[in-house]
């Protein structure tokens, strides 16, 4: 039997797995001509997919499997959001379903959108770690100022008076060659 947080996590995984699914399905299956649904009924369909995602959580998922999986539901969710369409305007209507909206596009939406949820289940722990640091970076990059430059002001430049004999010095190092000396 599995400890509590084990089944609040699956729970929570499954909750949000169904959310991501549910939402970017509708998104892409509007997108392509279909009709969008009520809030209520994608609410219920997410309920509906959360509790079959939290029986498949313990099943070790390959990539072919999940692409199955999400196949076969997103013909589900095409179905159920050409039964639940609304016009625009107003409650649900039932008698979009008899013209359910199936074109080349709509079938490359869902193809689209199994493919990325298939990714999310597959890869979507390695992702969530990779996309967590790149945050972290971002954060941990912005609170790193660099020092502000300063440049010298007046108070800083210090002025030493003229001194004839360290000048003397450095004109009788010199060679002679080049313009005269001004001291001797």
């Amino acid at each position: 039997m599995a400890a509590p947080t084990d089944r609040i996590v699956c729970a929570v995984r499954a909750f949000v797995l169904a959310s991501v699914t549910v939402v970017l399905s509708l998104v892409l299956h509007s997108a392509a001509g279909g009709h969008s649904s009520d809030l209520l009924a994608v609410a219920i369909l997410i309920v509906l997919t959360a509790l079959g995602a939290y029986r498949l959580s313990r099943a070790p998922m390959t990539f072919g499997r999940a692409v199955l999986l999400f196949g076969t539901a997103q013909a589900g969710f095409h179905g159920f959001f050409d039964l639940t369409a609304t016009s625009g305007h107003g409650p649900s209507h039932t008698g979009h379903a008899a013209v359910a909206t199936l074109s080349p596009i709509m079938i490359a939406a869902h193809v689209l959108a199994t493919a990325i949820c298939a990714a999310i289940v597959v890869h979507g722990d390695r992702l969530l770690r990779s996309v967590w640091s790149w945050l972290v970076g971002l954060w941990l990059f912005s609170l790193v100022v660099p020092a502000p430059y300063w440049a010298p002001t007046a108070a800083d430049i210090v002025y030493s008076p003229l001194d004839l004999r360290q000048l003397a010095a450095q004109a009788s190092r010199a060679t002679r060659r080049g313009p005269p000396h001004v001291f001797v």
